[in-house]
């Protein structure tokens, strides 16, 4: 289930996210280059992207921001990010569709190259079953890059959606292309001494490809 406390603030929820350094902006950037340099250097022109959970629309941006040219939609279960999604118009279909085991997303299958999740495969955003319609939306040969978060706190649900992607490499529907730690943010936090300290979130970042 999504947090309400989105809801209340997404109009205000870039300038919070300004407070962090929040790398995997920055990272889906340079990690999708690494994957598909090919790809990279046309600026995905020839290619169909998905994010899901797109929140305020901020992969979509950090793809335009280094010269994507490609097709981007999204899907967002919070229609109050959508509509500041929208307003940045980075992307040609913005769905708002609130995601379940039960509810699928309204999109056909095979319908895309990449789908890309930054930070929703969470505890309060999407099921970890999500990786299964991700792999329904994907053509064959496509990919899935995803970040979650490497805490305590995620260690009961990132266990199962590992548990998810384990049984689709052993059947083959999956490759594990890339899973590496990094900082998910780092932030800046006053010391007792009145310096400054710097903190960061560990995160996962994963790469899956259908076969």
């Amino acid at each position: 289930m999504y947090s309400t406390s989105y809801i209340f603030r997404a109009e205000q929820y870039d300038n919070d996210q300004s407070v962090f350094q929040h790398n995997s902006y920055n990272t889906v950037v340079s990690t999708l280059a690494e994957v598909l340099p090919n790809e990279s250097s046309n600026n995905y022109k020839n290619l169909c992207f998905l994010d899901m959970g797109s929140g305020t629309g901020n992969i979509g941006q950090a793809l335009h921001e280094h010269r994507f040219i490609g097709v981007i939609d999204g899907v967002e279960g919070n229609s109050e990010m959508n509509a500041v999604a929208e307003q940045k118009n980075m992307h040609r279909n913005l769905i708002v569709h609130f995601l379940t085991p039960d509810t699928p997303v309204p999109l056909d299958d095979a319908s895309y190259d990449v789908i890309t999740c930054c930070a929703s495969l969470s505890p309060r955003s999407l099921p970890a079953s999500t990786v299964l319609e991700m792999v329904r939306l994907l053509k064959p040969g496509g990919y899935i890059w995803y970040t979650t978060r490497d805490t305590s706190q995620h260690s009961i649900y990132n266990s199962k959606l590992n548990g998810l992607i384990d049984e689709m490499i052993q059947s083959e529907k999956v490759k594990d292309i890339i899973r590496r730690s990094f900082s998910y943010y780092t932030y800046e936090v006053k010391s007792e001494n009145g310096g400054t300290e710097m903190f960061s979130l560990p995160g996962i970042e994963r790469v899956l490809k259908i076969t």
